[in-house]
């Protein structure tokens, strides 16, 4: 594992690929714990969950909609392809959303957008869900919030009927063009979110 400990960033995205394109006995629906080390995960095939625990730990969600939190640590977190959840921490080094639509979930996400904070390098990422919620995929997105991803691979469900309410645009460091919508029913679902343009459904902003 040294080998992979200290391979740079552009080494570590080509593994990601390489391991996703690989078929293996372990591409069920897997949970995966890393201990109090820098721990090494791959998810594989399958909507997975992976959990870095504490050390600075490097996470590859592989195909499939995977839930991935690196935990405390300096942590290098890759989604794969499918449609991700990634749990936001400042102290996080790199987070690539990869193929899909990536959802990165925590209170103080918005920071991202702002070019003075302290903040891990971020790519790949759809959506920023600022949030104190606790969620774990996108089968609570949905329960909690009614945002979905359709067969279009476009978000949908940002509307009044959800309880979500438009607001300003915002540009992200990078130039692209962002949504941001407000959920304040007052109780444990408050959270605002900021969403790719390009990414939404027609009729959601």
């Amino acid at each position: 594992m040294d080998a992979i400990h200290s391979a740079g960033d552009t080494e570590l995205q080509n593994l990601a690929t390489t391991m996703e394109g690989h078929e293996s006995s372990a591409d069920g629906n897997d949970h995966l714990y890393g201990g109090s080390g820098d721990d090494v995960l791959f998810g594989m095939g399958g909507d997975d969950r992976l959990y870095g625990g504490d050390g600075n730990d490097i996470l590859f969600g592989g195909s499939g909609d995977d839930f991935l939190d690196g935990g405390a640590g300096a942590d290098k977190i890759f989604g794969g392809s499918g449609n991700d959840v990634i749990v936001y921490d400042s102290s996080d080094y790199l987070v690539d959303g990869g193929e899909g639509i990536d959802f990165l979930v925590g209170e103080g996400v918005k920071e991202i957008f702002d070019s003075t904070a302290d903040k891990p390098q971020v790519t790949g990422i759809e959506v920023y869900l600022d949030t104190h919620m606790d969620l774990r995929g996108m089968d609570e997105l949905s329960a909690k919030l009614g945002i979905s991803v359709n067969d279009d691979n476009k978000i949908s469900g940002l509307d009044a009927a959800n309880g979500w309410v438009q607001g300003d645009d915002m540009v992200s460091p990078e130039g692209a063009d962002y949504a941001t919508y407000t959920h304040s029913s007052g109780g444990d679902h408050d959270a605002t979110i900021i969403v790719a343009k390009a990414a939404i459904e027609n009729g959601n902003g």
